[in-house]
């Protein structure tokens, strides 16, 4: 998940000793960290991977996660492929010889993700963007209100809904999570 119970209630002001909400914020938490997640077509906890994709005829490969931090082995039907270097904040695989063509040409295994937020003090600290950690903060709560209500009004009854491209995604939260967005 992008932040902790814990950190959660620090940064919304809930008392660490009111456990009174405390499955609906894990469940909010959880869900706003899933749908960041899908938004920027990555996961962004630090984990082994291993993908198959599309040889292409430049000289760049495109991963899923990033930041890369080792590269365990490439190969192409079978055959270990050397040569490469590692654009680590793009994601990205670069060889000047280029890379085999074709669909599922190219198998990669590697590390990549952020060490995400904790509440263990004995673990790594946490390497995963604050302005990834906030939009998970400010998502949460806007998952459980109703959707895309901004405004409410009760006399002659209306209600005023977010416009826009972000698909239930507050304002503030897409301009915190574009720059991680994985391009199409």
């Amino acid at each position: 998940m992008l932040t902790t119970l814990q950190r959660y209630k620090r940064f919304s002001g809930i008392p660490e000793d009111d456990t009174s909400q405390d499955a609906m914020l894990e469940l909010l938490i959880s869900a706003a960290s899933s749908a960041i997640e899908a938004r920027c077509r990555r996961s962004f906890g630090m984990a082994t991977w291993t993908e198959v994709v599309d040889g292409a005829s430049g000289s760049y490969l495109p991963l899923t996660n990033y930041p890369i931090h080792a590269v365990h082995a490439v190969s192409s039907s079978g055959q270990e492929i050397e040569g490469y270097q590692i654009d680590s904040q793009r994601g990205m695989l670069y060889r000047s010889a280029g890379w085999p063509c074709g669909p599922r040409a190219v198998s990669a295994t590697y590390i990549a993700g952020y060490v995400l937020p904790h509440d263990d003090p004995q673990a790594p600290a946490s390497t995963l963007p604050t302005s990834l950690e906030h939009a998970c903060v400010l998502l949460a709560p806007h998952l459980q209100r109703t959707a895309g209500v901004t405004a409410e009004r009760v006399g002659d009854i209306s209600v005023t809904y977010e416009s826009g491209d972000g698909g239930g995604f507050p304002s503030a939260v897409l301009a915190l999570i574009r720059p991680y967005e994985r391009p199409l």
